[in-house]
């Protein structure tokens, strides 16, 4: 939330047509490619300004642009001048925008998270991605270079029949398929790790097993933040499928919606036992301060007459008939001893010791 508030802050009294970058600056120039394919054509292309995508966009094939970098706000504003609603690009820029799917006169957004999992660090990463689709133009946009679309690029390049041959809508089914198994494969990684731990956890008392624990349990949730808007933007998606879904082609969002749900259910289930985990944890502990205060008590109780028989006698009084008898010092001890096998006795007999 503190993140949230340091980056947010940065759009505070402008105007909501002014476009404003919130997130981490970067350095690098940011690459804008163009792909144009048909049943008998394709086009690729680097693109130094947006105006060298004009004549592609207003064509009746399909044009795919990318952005890999949305920092440099004058490129982005560019497309203002192809009537793409500022309110659009603000939420492209937006890193914090959370995933939604929004609906426009002549466009809609589409906004999630790439997620990337690092084994090493127990880090759950996430690059905000927008896509718009306006005319028959698909633009989409990343924070880095991740090359994510390549497999795709390269089914389009060999002029693949299937996606050749359909319209946009196949298109950003593939670009969100992408997405949506990178999601699979995230929680499943993680979901690894997490079966390969159990083990450990049971009846292990050391603070790095908690601290394991607490750092899954923060990958998880967080994998849960970026992933249940994403159920709802599906839902949506496919609501508005009359205006730009194929009906032989619904069924493919079908399955996103679905894959969602699984990556998301997946989540939720490993959610419950890292509580679980967590709870063995606490509850083995507890077992071990039982323990150790079942010892102290059993040694405090045998150790109360004994002491009491020697205050007893540790007193300054002349009187004390033992005091003077023969056998006294061994009488004591004797009765010390008897008391002492006596509670030990009464302890076993009670399951109190083993």
């Amino acid at each position: 939330m503190i993140k949230f508030s340091l980056l947010k802050h940065k759009t505070i009294g402008k105007s909501p047509d002014e476009l404003v970058f919130v997130g981490e600056q970067k350095t690098e120039d940011v690459e804008v490619s163009l792909i144009d394919f048909g049943p008998e054509h394709y086009h690729e292309q680097k693109l130094e300004t947006i105006e060298d995508a004009r004549k592609y966009v207003d064509s009746e094939s399909i044009t795919w642009i990318n952005f890999n970098g949305i920092h440099d706000v004058p490129l982005i504003e560019q497309l203002k001048d192809n009537k793409i609603n500022a309110h659009i690009l603000s939420e492209v820029i937006d890193t914090t925008a959370r995933p939604k799917f929004e609906e426009y006169e002549n466009a809609f957004l589409v906004t999630m998270k790439i997620l990337s999992y690092d084994k090493k660090e127990r880090k759950l990463t996430n690059e905000h991605f927008s896509l718009v689709l306006h005319k028959n133009c698909v633009l989409t946009f990343k924070e880095t270079g991740h090359p994510i679309f390549k497999p795709l690029i390269q089914r389009i390049q060999k002029r693949r029949k299937k996606i050749s041959n359909n319209k946009v809508d196949y298109l950003i089914f593939n670009i969100l398929d992408i997405i949506v198994d990178h999601y699979i494969y995230v929680i499943q990684e993680i979901s690894e790790e997490i079966d390969a731990f159990e083990n450990e956890v049971l009846g292990n008392q050391k603070i790095e097993i908690l601290d394991e624990i607490i750092s899954y349990k923060k990958v998880v949730n967080n994998f849960r933040k970026n992933i249940k808007p994403v159920l709802e933007l599906f839902l949506q998606l496919i609501k508005y499928q009359p205006l730009f879904i194929e009906k032989k082609n619904k069924a493919y969002f079908n399955e996103l919606l679905n894959n969602t749900k699984q990556a998301s259910e997946i989540a939720d289930s490993y959610r419950e036992i890292l509580s679980d985990q967590l709870n063995i944890y606490h509850t083995t502990i507890s077992s071990k301060l039982n323990s150790v205060m079942m010892t102290l008590t059993i040694f405090s109780v045998i150790f109360i007459p004994l002491t009491f028989i020697a205050g007893i006698y540790g007193t300054n009084f002349d009187n004390i008939p033992e005091l003077h008898y023969q056998y006294g010092y061994y009488s004591m001890w004797a009765v010390m001893i008897l008391i002492t096998l006596g509670m030990l006795y009464y302890f076993k007999r009670k399951k109190w010791i083993a």
